[in-house]
């Protein structure tokens, strides 16, 4: 190779990581598209949204990014693979087939009720072919698409800059939090158990002391005895209900 193509090579490697194309954006100018790592991408997923935060970014945004963020806050998904989704990719049995995306592979996921009745309404009066979240011209969302609306409808009560990933970030943690076994997570999310484990894994933590707490039988010796789904260090809980099918057992008296 010239010394002259090497430094071309060169220059266009360059443009191409300053720029980060997307894909019909760097094919229309002559540059491959950009297939670089995302910077920090093996650190913790630290930006959160809870529930009620949610709620507040979809209600905020303009109507036609609602529905996509909506999507979101109900899907682990990534933000382009919930926009590649058609109208015939949705079974009104209650599940959605994803795409091959970054998973590699095709999956199924089997849709609560309340998620089924969101898509219904989305995918009424659409082709099979169409996008089932679509914007307001029937085209399919894309980064460049749907990056200035979500932005602007980033609210001073919610954390920096959030993002359309952000809501895939919240659900995930929420998942993961609540129980959710990390292979389910993964399998759903479309990643691998490995990375479920690198970015949301230290979320685990409350999850196994809560576990451990409801292994206690009693707190001391006069103290009152530690009631069944209770918590430590909090007297005066109300005892829930036992469940012997579950393996439950009544607390065990003080003394």
């Amino acid at each position: 190779m010239s010394a002259r193509s090497n430094r071309q090579q060169k220059r266009t490697s360059r443009h191409r990581e300053v720029l980060d194309l997307p894909t019909e954006l760097a094919g229309a100018i002559g540059l491959e598209p950009t297939t670089r790592p995302v910077k920090n991408a093996d650190r913790r997923r630290e930006t959160y949204l809870d529930r009620v935060q949610r709620r507040s970014f979809i209600e905020k945004a303009a109507p036609e990014v609602a529905d996509f963020l909506h999507g979101l806050a109900l899907l682990p998904l990534r933000p382009g693979a919930l926009a590649a989704l058609t109208v015939g990719a949705y079974d009104r049995r209650l599940q959605v087939k994803v795409g091959q995306h970054k998973s590699g592979r095709d999956r199924k996921i089997k849709l609560p009720a309340a998620t089924a009745k969101f898509l219904d309404e989305a995918s009424k009066n659409k082709l099979p072919g169409a996008p089932l979240l679509s914007r307001r011209d029937g085209k399919v969302w894309n980064t460049d698409a749907w990056k200035w609306p979500v932005r602007a409808a980033a609210a001073a009560d919610l954390p920096p800059g959030p993002t359309a990933y952000t809501m895939r970030q919240s659900v995930i943690s929420d998942l993961v939090h609540d129980g959710l076994d990390l292979l389910t997570v993964a399998q759903i999310s479309g990643t691998s158990v490995a990375m479920i484990e690198r970015h949301y894994g230290h979320l685990r933590g409350e999850v196994a002391a809560g576990a451990l707490a409801r292994l206690a039988l009693w707190v001391g010796k006069g103290q009152q005895a530690i009631p069944v789904g209770g918590k430590l260090g909090l007297s005066g809980a109300t005892p829930r209900q036992a469940h012997p099918e579950r393996g439950d057992q009544q607390a065990v008296p003080s003394g």
